[in-house]
Parts: structure tokens; C-alpha cells; sequence
């Protein structure tokens, strides 16, 4: 993610979306590792020719200020032409959230 410093510590600076073509995502990144200890499932919303649209939540997150959250939700938007990922992310409880930019590069295990 290019702009993360817009994302207040809420969006790390590399996600891996691991979409294995079964119709399951998985989803690593800093986050779901300081508060879950391990990878998170997700929803695959969309994986046509243009764009994957993945969708996760965080459970049980806290904030340096000691505030909680029950669910912090994500987004990803990948245009699949460009490699240009959008994401936005906030808790459930609010209608305000965070948005980055970045390039997703496409792996193949």
C-alpha cells in the first residue's frame, strides 16, 4: 500500500490475499496477525476477468488510545488489468473508515 500513513495504523503496509481458485480466500497481513495470531478468512465477493473484490473482518481489535471495536472491516478492490489495489477499512459500528492505494503483485505457489 502506497499510502498508508491515511489509514492511521489500521491498513498495513503489505496484505497478501491468497485465493487459491476454490472459491476460499485467505488473508494475512500485520493486522490479522497482532490480533488474531494467525490468517483470516474472507468473503470472495467478485474474481471475474476485471476485478477480485475480497471483504474481511478483523474480531476483537483494539486502538492505542484503549478503544475497542468488536469487528474492524476491510475491503479490497484489485483491478486486475492494472494491478491497482483499493482498500478501505473501518469498524462496523461507524460510517467513518480509512482508504489506501497500492499495487498488488500477483504470485502463483
Amino acid at each position: 500500500m502506497r499510502d498508508i500513513e491515511r489509514g492511521r495504523g489500521w491498513i498495513s503496509p503489505k496484505i497478501a490475499l491468497v485465493v487459491p481458485g476454490d472459491g476460499s480466500v485467505t488473508i494475512v497481513d500485520a493486522i490479522t496477525l497482532l490480533f488474531t495470531g494467525s490468517t483470516v478468512p474472507g468473503i470472495l465477493v467478485r474474481d471475474d476477468a476485471k476485478r477480485l473484490i475480497v471483504k474481511w473482518s478483523v474480531p476483537d481489535v483494539r486502538a492505542d488510545n484503549g478503544r475497542s471495536f468488536a469487528h474492524f472491516d476491510y475491503r479490497a478492490s484489485l483491478a486486475k488489468s492494472t494491478g491497482l489495489l483499493d482498500l478501505t477499512a473501518g469498524p462496523r459500528s461507524s460510517e467513518r473508515g480509512f482508504r489506501s492505494r497500492g499495487n498488488c503483485r500477483p504470485r502463483r505457489g
